[in-house]
């Protein structure tokens, strides 16, 4: 378990964040899909919601 530790040296590295940055790019994909009439509702809350799994880090 030792070795396991020197090989993350950021969150970057933990596969959980590798997942959610990728699904981070899935709903930009899905979101250019939407109507325009959902740029303030659904796409602004897929858009939040994706980019909130990136942006808190394992304390």
């Amino acid at each position: 378990m030792g070795s396991n530790k020197a090989e993350l040296r950021t969150f970057e590295d933990l596969e959980c964040w590798k997942v959610c940055r990728e699904l981070r790019r899935f709903a930009a994909m899905i979101v250019k899909q939407l109507p325009r009439e959902e740029d303030f509702r659904l796409k602004d809350q897929i858009l939040r919601a994706a980019r909130n799994a990136t942006a808190n880090p394992v304390k």
